[in-house]
């Protein structure tokens, strides 16, 4: 955040809370997809949008949501997996995470029907 943005936190906050809430709502009671857990006295950066495919779909969501002309992005491997940091010690939930989520379109420039695109196709998305 630069010095500049400092004095329009509040409108471009907004931007984000409004894109993250209709997110939220095509989130709700999808049978495969959720929001991280978070502690109910965190307040997220949100800096992206993560959302959690269950049981390794991750990849399957992001092929879906481009399909459907939304910019998402499968999270890349842990680095303890990468040749150059490989580790003979194991790190399961790294592990696990990185299979399950997915990164959303998610900035202060975003349109409320580029939001609204990826919204419908989170909604439509069976696994």
């Amino acid at each position: 955040l630069g010095l500049s943005q400092l004095a329009r936190w509040p409108e471009l906050e907004s931007c984000l809370e409004s894109v993250r809430d209709r997110y939220t709502q095509a989130l709700v009671g999808h049978p495969h997809l959720r929001l991280p857990s978070s502690l109910d006295e965190a307040r997220p950066g949100w800096s992206y949008f993560s959302v959690r495919a269950d049981g390794g779909r991750a990849r399957a969501l992001a092929r879906h949501l481009r399909a459907r002309g939304v910019d998402a992005v499968a999270w890349a491997p842990p680095a303890h997996l990468f040749a150059l940091y490989r580790s003979k010690r194991r790190l399961p939930v790294a592990e696990a995470y990185w299979k399950d989520f997915v990164d959303l379109p998610f900035s202060t420039t975003l349109t409320a029907a580029e939001a609204e695109r990826c919204a419908d196709a989170l909604s439509s998305f069976r696994g």
